[in-house]
């Protein structure tokens, strides 16, 4: 069972870790790795995309829902844009306001279940990733669908 259980310090200099994190990013001390399950001493995360682990929870280390991770985001965009339907509400029979299956990148204004609703042109419209966080500079929105049960369909993009 030790072999499940990873120590993980982002900081420490040569620091090898034994795994693939969702995302990395020590020179800014972040790590994010998509927790199963909790404990009061552990989370229970995958790794590698598929390898599960346990790490240890830490004072500044903290928990955020997928929901909170997508709005938290600088913008998002499909995984596979060809197959991307932009709808003007969240279900999958809604009416489809586009579907040029273009790789822009969209901005999270709610989630609803399994939908997001977007703003979209604004992340690189004007290249000022401030616009995304102003729905004031990006009018037109609609829906796409997020996640399939345990598949994510979207890239979620942290930093400029």
């Amino acid at each position: 069972m030790t072999d499940l259980f990873s120590d993980v310090n982002t900081f420490e200099d040569g620091h090898i870790v034994n795994f693939c994190a969702k995302f990395h990013k020590p020179d800014y001390g972040i790590m994010h790795l998509v927790c199963l399950d909790s404990t009061e001493k552990t989370y229970k995360v995958i790794v590698n995309e598929s390898d599960i682990k346990y790490v240890s929870k830490i004072d500044n280390g903290s928990f955020w829902t997928w929901e909170k991770y997508i709005l938290n985001s600088i913008g998002i965009n499909a995984k596979h844009p060809l197959t991307l339907s932009i709808k003007d509400n969240p279900k999958s029979n809604a009416s489809t306001i586009d579907s040029t299956g273009n790789m822009n990148s969209y901005c999270a204004n709610t989630i609803s279940g399994d939908w997001i609703n977007i703003r979209y042109s604004c992340l690189y419209e004007n290249d000022i990733v401030e616009e995304c966080f102003s729905a004031k500079n990006c009018s037109k929105t609609g829906w796409i669908k997020w996640r399939n049960e345990n598949e994510l369909l979207i890239a979620i993009y942290l930093m400029p």
